[in-house]
């Protein structure tokens, strides 16, 4: 990963490691070589970690707001998976779909975008600010090893979205937590 002091730049080199980062990067590059021989628009849009309601959040491999707020809405006990110290970008759907829409209604073509907050969460900060959100008051959280491969963090840089289309996220974590254990309260 290339990290600046704001994160991931749409323009740095990209060499996924792993087979889902893969298939992204793949399905941007079939979109960009198919529309540009026949001249036709296209962005691509790369969303961080999105979460909120409708999340499948009984999925215990993907999208760590869920697999946190599935093992609270269980017990006081949350079983992590390598260092608290990770971090992601965590963004509310909503501000995905804000996202889409400033992007699709814009006069940007032929671009690469980054979704997310600019923002880093720890897991750490995740799993507290959750308790907070259901109140609970004692929490236990257990360190356990680490998946070979997974990445410490990344964020993203918002600079492009925001200068190209005016885009702000409306939702900070709090706000989007508080919304998303609505849905499964």
């Amino acid at each position: 990963l290339n990290n600046n002091d704001k994160g991931i730049i749409e323009n740095n080199y990209c060499s996924p490691k792993s087979i889902y980062a893969n298939s992204k990067y793949y399905c941007e590059n079939l979109l960009r070589n198919y529309a540009e021989p026949k001249g036709l628009n296209w962005n691509s849009l790369r969303m961080f970690n999105v979460y909120g309601p409708g999340q499948d959040i009984t999925k215990t491999d993907q999208g760590v707001v869920g697999i946190f707020l599935n093992m609270l809405l269980k017990s006081k006990k949350v079983y992590v998976k390598g260092s608290l110290e990770r971090y992601r970008d965590l963004i509310y759907i909503d501000d995905v779909i804000n996202a889409w829409e400033k992007v699709l209604f814009s006069n940007q073509n032929n671009q690469v975008f980054n979704v997310g907050t600019g923002i880093k969460t720890s897991f750490k900060e995740l799993i507290e600010m959750i308790a907070k959100c259901l109140n609970i008051k004692e929490l236990e959280i257990i360190e356990l090893e680490g998946t070979p491969g997974d990445v410490m963090g990344c964020f993203a840089d918002m600079t492009k979205l925001k200068e190209n289309t005016g885009y702000q996220t409306k939702f900070n974590l709090e706000r989007g937590l508080k919304e998303m254990i609505k849905f499964y309260t």
